[in-house]
């Protein structure tokens, strides 16, 4: 069986790789790539990822490359070069077999945590300059009250400034100054781009405004208040609430770790097709720890996290819709 390294490989022929990349490949593997992309390019096609391969509604026990689409069309209706094969072309995936699945999740559409009144953990919240982000908690610093998320969300990954307005919800949910004014930054960690490991962290905090602590509400969405904290390790379970998952739990995979940044924006990170992992939409679940979708006109997510938030959620995975 083939290892899911090869899988991801495959993914990224099928979905992101460059033009470049598939004209360098054998002549038929660049064929088998060509034809494969254009079943992925198709309207009822909406996310491919790596998922347990479902056979007669069972699970078999072994990862495919799947394709999930709006609804199945019986063989008879389909063209020949639309078919999805069994099987993904061995001058893909080489020697080990990588078998294929199709699975039917109607349209992926965006529902995301956005509200106005109460400002609370697990909703929509942005820098005025960026989409949104997920507000993650309310936290003290010495006697204050500070929220506290992700730098990419309140400082522009470290390049905002101390005393930027922050908007609630997000500039990408509706939110708009100077109605939706909740806080202004107050401290952030600042990204190190180039090649070297060397973040270790991706957090923000910001100030309330005076005229909106009473709106403030410590619990988390549909978790509760927190009882404090605690390191991570290895092996972990975990629950969070974000503004585009929703509630969904995973594993800690890594406790101690840096990432490289090679880019400061997040145009430059944006591609035709994204890559996640654990995100995506409230209303359906796709089984996958790895999955690729066509991202929305307005991308509000996926930005630079790295191994910081190293959270392997296989069972829960969620992904980018394609835009309704």
């Amino acid at each position: 069986m083939a290892s899911e390294a090869t899988m991801i490989r495959v993914l990224d022929l099928l979905t992101r790789a460059p033009r470049s990349q598939i004209e360098s490949l054998s002549a038929g593997g660049a064929g088998q790539a060509k034809s494969l992309r254009r079943i992925v390019a198709t309207k009822n096609v909406v996310a491919v990822g790596i998922s347990e391969k479902i056979s007669k509604k069972r699970p078999t026990g072994k990862l495919a490359v799947t394709f999930y689409v709006e609804k199945k069309i019986p063989p008879k209706k389909l063209r020949a070069d639309v078919m999805i094969p069994p099987t993904v072309p061995e001058s893909l995936s080489g020697p080990a077999a990588v078998p294929t699945d199709v699975i039917a999740i109607g349209r992926l559409r965006l529902e995301v945590n956005a509200i106005r009144n109460p400002v609370q953990p697990g909703n929509s919240i942005g820098h005025v300059d960026i989409t949104a982000g997920t507000l993650g908690a309310l936290v003290r610093k010495g006697q204050t009250v500070h929220i506290l998320s992700n730098s990419h969300v309140l400082a522009r990954s470290g390049r905002a400034r101390i005393g930027d307005d922050i908007l609630y919800p997000g500039d990408a949910d509706g939110g708009e100054a100077p109605a939706d004014l909740v806080a202004t930054l107050s401290g952030f960690k600042k990204f190190v781009t180039g090649g070297d490991f060397v973040n270790g962290a991706d957090c923000a905090i910001a100030r309330p405004l005076n005229a909106r602590r009473d709106e403030l509400v410590s619990a988390i969405k549909g978790l509760g208040v927190p009882r404090g904290a605690t390191a991570p390790v290895r092996g972990m379970r975990i629950v969070k609430v974000g503004r585009t998952t929703d509630k969904t739990t995973g594993t800690v995979r890594a406790s101690t770790s840096a990432s490289r940044s090679t880019t400061t924006t997040l145009a430059n990170r944006w591609a035709s097709w994204t890559r996640c992992s654990a995100r995506g939409t409230r209303s359906r679940a796709i089984p996958a720890p790895w999955c690729w979708t066509r991202p929305a006109r307005r991308p509000s997510g996926c930005t630079s996290r790295g191994p910081m938030a190293a959270v392997s959620s296989a069972r829960s995975a969620r992904c980018w819709p394609r835009s309704a």
